[in-house]
């Protein structure tokens, strides 16, 4: 009996990994793990860029196992600018623009991407940065002044008002 429970025993570890120690050996070997995208080339043109100027992004992404779908880039200043990327099978790169805008925030905004896969997404983030220049950078935020509902009460399904005043030095658009 003793050996039937042993031989039960020894079968379970081999067919049940979890179980027993019959897996240990690829546990510890994650080299053949297929890996994520890698960035192998990102430019950022100009170095410096001021109302009006249009920043280009250019990457080129290695990625053996998985289908990018879609890649963006993000700009992170005092606000972040998220920049779809369109892919160039040509010359395999992504690029990406964006015009700095009248009030945007000066200073450093350093470039980082999102790569969307059909199954999985990934972040990477570059040592790459584009300096803006904007004197007229908006940095006051806007004072509510009132805000009305009409009517004072709806039934569900029914519309109703919602009027917001606002004071801004820059103004507001909506």
């Amino acid at each position: 009996m003793a050996k039937k429970i042993i031989l039960v025993l020894l079968c379970l570890m081999v067919v049940l990994p979890s179980v027993g120690l019959a897996n240990q050996s690829t546990l510890t070997n994650l080299t053949d793990e297929p890996l994520g995208p890698v960035m192998e080339m990102v430019t950022v043109s100009p170095s410096e860029a001021g109302v009006g100027d249009t920043i280009v992004i250019t990457a080129k992404i290695k990625s053996p196992y998985f289908e990018l779908k879609k890649v963006q880039a993000n700009l992170t200043g005092a606000t972040d600018k998220l920049i779809d990327m369109t892919y160039n099978p040509v010359n395999d790169t992504w690029t990406g623009t964006y015009q700095v805008q009248e009030y945007d925030h000066q200073g450093k905004w350093y470039v980082s991407f999102y790569l969307h896969g059909k199954e999985y997404g990934w972040y990477r983030y570059t040592q790459q940065m584009i300096t803006v220049v904007n004197p007229n950078e908006d940095r006051v935020q806007p004072v509510v002044n009132s805000i009305t509902i009409e009517p004072g009460s709806v039934v569900a399904g029914e519309p109703f008002k919602v009027t917001v005043k606002v004071t801004d030095q820059t103004g507001s658009s909506r």
